[in-house]
């Protein structure tokens, strides 16, 4: 599984996205920074805004993207912490 994190697509968890660079229901990238795959929700709960879990090849342990999706936040296995203005 492949999730699209576009607050604007309308079906995020399209079944063909897993075998696609693109999201196959509104277009952009589904790899961020061209090796994170948002593989699925982890929390939408967080008061931050919603925590997605994440495959690469990185080390990166999972993702959050802002309430009003402009903020992109990568969690490494390190300890690392990334940001990101999200452009649309």
């Amino acid at each position: 599984m492949s999730l699209c994190i576009n607050p604007l697509c309308p079906r995020l968890d399209h079944q063909e996205n897993a075998n696609n660079r693109f999201c196959q229901s509104c277009g952009p990238h589904l790899l961020l920074e061209n090796s994170y795959r948002v593989m699925r929700l982890l929390s939408d709960k967080s008061g931050f805004g919603k925590i997605y879990e994440v495959n690469d090849c990185g080390g990166v342990d999972s993702v959050a993207i802002s309430p009003n999706g402009q903020t992109l936040v990568i969690g490494g296995r390190d300890g690392t912490i990334k940001t990101w203005r999200v452009s649309r």
